[in-house]
């Protein structure tokens, strides 16, 4: 892709600058992971779209209308006062976040918190029960 776009001739007035080949290459890598984020989203739609291909063939089209939907939901939704509940409707809703920056109120943790009735005990840390 990279060569590409230098030999077309796309990348001159950038790679003119102080900018090296090595960063610009990698910065076509920083929207992989938000990109990556979105993969359970589509495999919601995609199984919509196979269940209606299945189930009603003529309806197929219309999947393309929900999947517009749930874009418009999510992107307007806010600005036409949507209900949070039809919101929630879009798969596209319940991705995360990126780049999240972290914050000092939650810090990262490997493992999901522990029930409060979690025995200290059970934990992996070996601490004893109080």
């Amino acid at each position: 892709m990279s060569r590409s776009e230098e030999t077309a001739g796309h990348a001159e007035a950038l790679l003119g600058t102080a900018t090296t080949r090595t960063r610009w290459v990698t910065s076509h890598y920083a929207a992989a992971p938000a990109a990556l984020a979105q993969i359970p989203a589509a495999w919601v739609i995609t199984s919509v779209a196979l269940t209606v291909f299945g189930w009603a063939l003529r309806l197929t089209a219309a999947v393309w209308g929900l999947l517009a939907v749930f874009i418009a939901l999510g992107e307007f939704g806010v600005l036409w006062n949507a209900p949070q509940w039809l919101m929630d409707l879009s798969p596209f809703q319940h991705t995360p976040l990126l780049p999240s920056a972290r914050t000092e109120s939650a810090p990262w943790s490997p493992s999901p918190p522990l029930p409060r009735h979690w025995p200290l005990w059970a934990t992996s840390d070996g601490a004893a029960a109080t």
